[in-house]
């Protein structure tokens, strides 16, 4: 890892219990683990087969940060004020993880 390459402030969020049982039982939320260094990849675009539509493009992100051992699939990272859902951690390289993520797709 170069870590002139590291040039991205991104958050990493875990959904946890933010408060206990207020009535409606506990509440939970995505909160702030830590705001790390790290390296975006291009995006990276795979056509897919979707059923009754065609053809879909599955979007995916690689960020690559210095190795925690905290991170885990299902976590969420911050970039540049966007959400990424991680759907995979590659912990094989002794000093850092790749995190491959998909955007958060929002509801309109």
């Amino acid at each position: 890892m170069i870590i002139g390459k590291l040039n991205h402030r991104v958050t990493l969020l875990q959904y946890t219990v933010v408060s206990e049982d207020v009535g409606f039982g506990p509440q939970k939320d995505w909160a702030e683990v830590a705001t790390v260094w790290a390296q975006v990849h291009a995006p990276k675009f795979q056509a897919v087969a979707a059923v009754g539509s065609g053809d879909a493009v599955i979007i995916t992100q690689g960020i690559t940060i210095r190795k925690r051992e905290d991170v885990n699939k299902g976590w969420r990272v911050r970039l540049d004020g966007r959400l990424y859902n991680i759907l995979h951690v590659d912990s094989s390289k002794p000093a850092q993880l790749t995190l491959t993520t998909k955007p958060v797709e929002v509801d309109t």
